[in-house]
């Protein structure tokens, strides 16, 4: 193999990272944010008691609805009762608190992206979607009361997630081909036929 093969390699390499580099911000957060909840689990994998926390519990053991509060939740914890695992349980919630920040990540970026163009010639404007998008998950992933909501034997973690699943999913537009995707939940201007212009 010769050099210039070597190089030709290792140039198609790198470009092949470049366009991937804008989102280390938000590598970071999600890195430090997995971290505390490694430290959270080992620490103390029992889940923090609520109020209603006996309630659920008690309908997901008994796959009965509960006259109060909402089914949802208890069927998670019916799904995960052959495991006879609170680690687990609290595990899996902590998990879903991070993909709320992963959720909360795509949509401010792709928003970023339509409302500066140009992010693919500028190398500096390529770091402004990924990095004001990343700042905005630290409130997500990051905060104590956060880490300990998703601790608890509570609804919290998984109704903030489904809710905002719900609003990604209303707000989703697809990109369009030569054409980045436009801002979530903004649609664009329909075009006028020829046929329509020439009536008027």
């Amino acid at each position: 193999m010769t050099i210039a093969a070597v190089g030709t390699r290792g140039g198609v390499r790198v470009r092949s990272v470049l366009p991937h580099l804008p989102h280390l911000p938000f590598l970071a957060v999600l890195a430090v944010a997995l971290w505390i909840r490694a430290v959270a689990v080992l620490a103390y994998p029992a889940p923090l008691w609520f109020g209603d926390s006996p309630a659920y519990l008690k309908a997901a053991i008994e796959f009965r609805p509960d006259e109060m509060r909402p089914s949802g939740y208890p069927i998670l914890l019916w799904l995960l009762k052959p495991f006879h695992s609170f680690a687990l349980m609290v595990s899996v919630q902590h998990a879903v608190g991070v993909l709320t920040g992963v959720l909360v990540y795509v949509l401010v970026w792709r928003a970023g992206r339509a409302a500066w163009p140009g992010t693919d010639e500028s190398r500096w404007r390529a770091w402004l979607p990924g990095t004001a998008a990343a700042l905005l998950t630290v409130p997500v992933l990051i905060p104590v009361h956060q880490i300990a909501l998703e601790h608890m034997l509570m609804s919290d973690s998984l109704f903030a997630f489904l809710l905002l699943a719900a609003v990604a999913a209303v707000l989703w537009r697809r990109q369009r081909p030569g054409g980045s995707a436009p801002w979530p939940g903004r649609s664009r201007p329909a075009r006028r036929s020829p046929a329509r212009r020439a009536c008027r």
